[in-house]
C-alpha cells in the first residue's frame, strides 16, 4: 500500500468506528474508549514505519471523535453553529490523542 493510502484508510476505519461507537450499546459509555484503542492498535500494528504510524494515528483520532460527535448529533438547527466548533476542537483533542498513542505505539512495536 502507498502511505497516503494508509492514511486515508485510518481516516475511513476512524469514521466507521466513531460511528459503530454511537450505533451500539457503547453509546453513553467510557468503555468506547476501550473500542477505539483496540482498533487504533489493529490498524497501527500493520503499518511498516514510525513516520505513517504517527499521521497514521493523528487521522484515526481526529476522523473518529468527529464522526462519534456527528452522528450522535440531535440537536436543533440553531445549534449547530456552536456545535460545528465544538466538534472542530474535540476532534483536533482526538488528534493530538491520537499522536501521542501512536508515539508511544511507534516506541514500543515499531524497531524501523
Amino acid at each position: 500500500m502507498t502511505p497516503k493510502l494508509f492514511v486515508i484508510t485510518s481516516g475511513f476505519i476512524g469514521v466507521i468506528t466513531g460511528f459503530v461507537t454511537i450505533h451500539s450499546p457503547l453509546v453513553n459509555s467510557w468503555l468506547s474508549i476501550f473500542l477505539w484503542v483496540g482498533v487504533g492498535l489493529v490498524l497501527l500494528y500493520n503499518i511498516p514505519n514510525r513516520k505513517l504510524v504517527l499521521y497514521a494515528g493523528t487521522t484515526f483520532g481526529f476522523f473518529t471523535i468527529a464522526s462519534w460527535l456527528i452522528s450522535g448529533f440531535k440537536g436543533a438547527q440553531s445549534a449547530i453553529g456552536g456545535f460545528i466548533l465544538l466538534t472542530l476542537t474535540l476532534s483536533l483533542l482526538g488528534a493530538v490523542c491520537g499522536l501521542i498513542g501512536s508515539y508511544i505505539f511507534s516506541k514500543i512495536f515499531k524497531k524501523q
